[in-house]
């Protein structure tokens, strides 16, 4: 009998490995015929997508194909017609024309070879648009910064002919009385100017774009209070810092600050809900016509959770975004003022919509490599921004001095040193007691 059912035993162990061995025949044949319905030519999969597995379907949507050729025949054709048979006759026009032909022409070399970023969603090729641009600005700033700051000021005005006059000096402290009854106009009219100014049309939906690149309500609000007191840390350098104490509270930071925060985290919990994914690939559509229309549209949308009090190095991270994120707003004034750039020059606008778009895929990957394990390294444009970041803030030290001859008084450093030393040893306790709490809860499921 136990030969038997020995014999039994190995007869079953032998028809389960013949069924195993089956299913990975099956799983390999599979496999072959996914490799076989995708390039593998791998230039062409260069071209599409970097670093990726292009298939037949994707490659058959027109928006996904490179037209590398047919790109190159048209940048030809413009070459020809501007640069031969219709050339700009004036002198500095023809260098503008000349600088901005460079220019378009990196930039449709970036949006075909670039590789991609974190972000693909809505269209790789506006991604790879942006990384090319924040290249061109880098290097744009770092050729202003070894300039001389007379010399800057040509190329400004090389770019805006209208640019290079000094600009006059506006507090908007001069007159901080709510109540104005002598006006023949308005019994509230600094209130009035104030509230009807086009800058808070600009500044709400300057905050609406915040809300939709940083996704945290509680950074939202530290960088929200904190410019106010950098306005006032500031206010002996610029009287454009100068606000009378209703602008900084009521206008700014519980009117402008809060419409565009409050706006703009609905938007985004209205796009997480409804599931947004701009970092994967579209699903296969029924049809072609959807199937290309669904490349443009994400699928769902990240939000962030920073954990801050969860770890030193977290809360490092995201102390670090926030310095970031107040850079970029103070250096656009410490940019303009020196240079002569209004603050209703079209520069000055485009600078800071710029920074919102790259500020998506920035903040996008600095989250990752903040909170990821597995991520050992910052992002291209993460990088880039940094870099762009520290040269406009070398270039505001430098094309400032001798232009700021007030100085910082004693009780704005002593307000800081006060400020900062509260938190420093505030955040100290926290973490020294988090640490010993997980020390004892670990030595207790020892012994357990």
């Amino acid at each position: 009998m136990s030969n038997k059912n020995l014999q039994n035993k190995q007869q079953k162990q032998k028809g389960i490995d013949l069924k195993q061995e089956q299913v990975k025949v099956e799983e390999q044949q599979e496999k072959n015929k996914e490799n076989d319905s995708k390039f593998t030519n791998p230039i062409i999969e260069h071209l599409l997508t970097p670093g990726g597995k292009i298939t037949k379907e994707e490659y058959d949507n027109w928006a996904y194909r490179p037209h590398t050729i047919t790109v190159i025949i048209i940048l030809a054709i413009l070459a020809i017609y501007f640069s031969m048979i219709h050339p700009v006759e004036d002198r500095l026009a023809s260098y503008r024309v000349a600088l901005a032909a460079g220019i378009i022409a990196f930039l449709v070399f970036s949006m075909l070879f670039f590789s991609d970023g974190i972000l693909i969603r809505p269209h790789a090729y506006f991604w790879r648009l942006l990384k090319g641009m924040s290249v061109v600005f880098l290097i744009f700033n770092v050729f202003i910064l070894f300039l001389s700051r007379d010399e800057a000021r040509k190329v400004y005005k090389f770019i805006d002919p209208s640019l290079g006059v000094p600009l006059p000096e506006k507090s908007y402290a001069t007159d901080c009385r709510i109540y104005t009854p002598e006006d023949p106009e308005s019994k509230f009219k600094n209130v009035k100017e104030a509230f009807f100014d086009i800058f808070i049309i600009a500044h709400s939906t300057g905050w609406y774009g915040k809300a939709l690149v940083i996704r945290d309500n509680l950074m939202l609000w530290v960088i929200s209070i904190l410019f106010e007191f950098l306005e006032l840390t500031f206010q002996h350098m610029l009287e454009n810092f100068k606000e009378c104490w209703w602008d900084h509270i009521i206008l700014d930071v519980f009117g402008c600050n809060l419409i565009g925060i409050v706006a703009g985290m609905w938007t985004c919990k209205i796009l997480n809900m409804k599931s947004y994914d701009w970092t994967v690939k579209a699903k296969k559509s029924e049809s072609k016509a959807v199937r290309a229309f669904s490349f443009f549209i994400p699928e769902s949308w990240a939000s962030y959770d920073w954990k801050i009090f969860s770890s030193p190095k977290r809360l490092l991270y995201w102390i670090g975004l926030v310095i970031i994120l107040e850079l970029v707003d103070i250096n656009s004034f410490w940019i303009k003022y020196p240079l002569w750039i209004p603050p209703n020059n079209p520069l000055v606008y485009g600078r800071l919509i710029f920074w919102g778009f790259i500020g998506l895929a920035a903040v996008r990957e600095y989250y990752e490599f903040a909170t990821n394990p597995n991520v050992h390294r910052i992002g291209a444009q993460t990088w880039l921004c940094i870099g762009i970041l520290i040269v406009e803030t070398l270039q505001g030290i430098k094309f400032g001095k001798g232009l700021y001859p007030n100085p910082m008084p004693k009780v704005v450093k002593i307000s800081w040193a006060i400020g900062l030393s509260v938190l420093t040893i505030g955040f100290t306790i926290h973490f020294t007691i988090q640490h010993y709490r997980q020390k004892n809860a670990k030595k207790v499921a020892k012994e357990k």
